[in-house]
């Protein structure tokens, strides 16, 4: 977040080079599609960007095999086992966070290559558990870098992010907030969502109403940290989801005091 003024600033510059087509210069503006709204607040970039907006959609399994593939070609690296690209496309089907789940899986597989023979190897992919593992090894890197404070935070909200039957919750900003501190919990989210590994998907003009939850379901069954996590707080765990679909229900109905 920055403040207005900056941010009028910012966009007015993004949007100069487009004034003048002699002008050798040509910009090319990325964001996430819950934030495109927020552009019709800034005038004349709403006006350059409105133009030209092409929506990029998560890949299919063709697109996902040509990512998986064709930068090892470049490279002139092979796939020892073929159905190592099979596996990798089962996991990732269907998922929001495909490509960077894809990222952690590419990048180790790579670190640890066959460079006497040009491979990416059967071995490494099973050492370091699929896609899955790779996750959950980044997940403890993230940790690590962490303060002690904050790592009780992700532990308590972890431990709210999986449901009793082991499978992703969704809670919203405000409800994180409500448990941990508006300032830790905007910390904390910032952190877990810049390394991919919680999604945040605004549904209001809030931030408070945007929904959280984990980034990929083999970080549930893999992470071992989170594992640990779960059992300690597998009393809580039910009672807890049982309090927040009552809430849910109380709020849709208006909060009757009865």
């Amino acid at each position: 977040r920055v403040a207005h003024g900056e941010a009028h600033n910012l966009t007015t510059s993004l949007a100069g080079p487009a004034e003048d087509p002699e002008v050798p210069v040509r910009v090319v503006l990325a964001m996430r599609s819950d934030f495109l709204d927020r552009v019709a607040e800034y005038e004349i970039l709403m006006e350059k960007v409105t133009k030209d907006v092409t929506i990029l959609q998560s890949p299919g399994a063709n697109g996902l095999r040509e990512a998986i593939l064709k930068p090892a070609e470049l490279m002139v690296y092979s796939f020892e086992d073929p159905n190592m690209i099979d596996e990798m496309i089962s996991s990732l089907r269907d998922e929001a966070a495909a490509l960077p789940l894809l990222q952690f899986t590419a990048s180790k597989l790579w670190e640890n290559r066959d460079q006497s023979r040009k491979l990416l190897t059967r071995a490494v992919y099973e050492e370091m558990g699929g896609v899955g593992g790779a996750l959950a090894k980044h997940a403890d890197s993230v940790l690590t870098g962490m303060t002690t404070q904050d790592r009780q935070g992700v532990k308590r909200l972890f431990q709210r992010l999986v449901t009793a039957d082991g499978t992703r919750a969704v809670i919203t900003v405000s409800e994180i907030s409500s448990f941990m501190g508006p300032e830790i919990a905007a910390r904390i989210l910032k952190t877990l969502a810049a390394a991919r590994l919680l999604t945040i998907s605004s549904i209001g003009d809030h931030g408070e109403d945007a929904q959280v939850e984990v980034v990929h379901e083999s970080l549930i069954s893999r992470w071992q940290t989170l594992k640990r996590w779960l059992e300690e707080d597998n009393e809580n765990a039910a009672m807890l989801q049982q309090l927040r679909d009552a809430a849910k229900q109380w709020d849709m109905r208006g909060r009757p005091n009865g």
